[in-house]
């Protein structure tokens, strides 16, 4: 597999996936390679946004799901509800000073229209300094 949005093999870069559809077609590629169920809510949750996806697509062909969904999911992750999320927040914006990290604050929002693998690399930053602290 090249990487792409089937198929679980080859290296996965996020900019690969244009839609919602790619994503799932990639989860149902892993889950077949690496022989792992995934749960019928899961598939039931995807289902709905990709069909969510291509009616609006149908209506604005330029539709990005992801785009659209970038506030609620920034909202989400600056709120979290566990005190095991908060602490990975803020092992991910604060340094060990006590002091906020613009830079990977500003790394975790795209700007507009631009996709790109900044938020992982934030999400990879946190669970590495959430480790360390432990």
């Amino acid at each position: 597999d090249d990487g792409g949005g089937g198929g679980g093999g080859g290296e996965f870069k996020p900019t690969d996936m244009t839609n919602f559809g790619d994503l799932w077609l990639k989860l149902g590629g892993l889950a077949l390679e690496y022989a792992f169920i995934i749960p019928s809510y899961y598939i039931l949750v995807m289902r709905s946004f990709a069909t969510f996806e291509g009616i609006a697509e149908t209506v604005d062909g330029e539709f990005d799901i992801y785009s659209a969904a970038m506030p609620y999911a920034a909202r989400r992750a600056l709120a979290p509800t566990t005190s095991r999320g908060a602490a990975a927040l803020r092992a991910a914006l604060v340094d060990q000073a006590g002091a906020l990290r613009v830079d990977m604050l500003t790394a975790a929002v795209p700007r507009r229209g631009q996709r790109d693998t900044a938020p992982q690399s934030v999400v990879t930053s946190a669970a590495a300094a959430s480790r360390r602290r432990r």
